[in-house]
């Protein structure tokens, strides 16, 4: 019935000095009963360092859309994330929905992060090495 379809992506970071920045764009579209392709979304994100994201989205449905991520360390393994969403005014009440999906996501990877496991030799697959 529904489903999100094709997903072109590109993940690099930055050459020489500035090797505390990584880009990424992605462009997706959510498809309809196998036929129409509608709310199409051009995502560029920039991480500086370990503790700032910001994703700029831009679509034909929803306008311009900036999302800012900032992570601050308070003490081992205790950490403030703040997220901050910036649209158009009439965006508010679908915006609510963004940050309850951003907030799942998010806490999905915190138990992931909270039982990461690090070997001295690890096994990896041909792409991670």
């Amino acid at each position: 019935f529904i489903k999100l379809c094709k997903i072109f992506f590109s993940w690099f970071p930055a050459p020489g000095k500035l090797k505390h920045l990584a880009t990424v764009n992605l462009t997706h579209t959510l498809e309809i009963f196998g036929r129409f392709n509608c709310f199409r979304m051009d995502v560029s994100g920039k991480q500086i360092g370990p503790s700032y994201v910001c994703l700029e989205i831009n679509s034909f449905t929803f306008g311009k859309l900036k999302i800012i991520q900032v992570i601050t360390p308070i003490e081992p393994l205790l950490q403030k994330v703040i997220h901050r969403f910036y649209g158009p005014r009439w965006l508010a009440p679908l915006m609510k929905i963004f940050i309850c999906g951003e907030s799942l996501m998010f806490e999905r990877d915190i138990n992931v992060w909270n039982y990461k496991v690090f070997k001295r030799n690890p096994i990896l697959a041909k792409e991670d090495s």
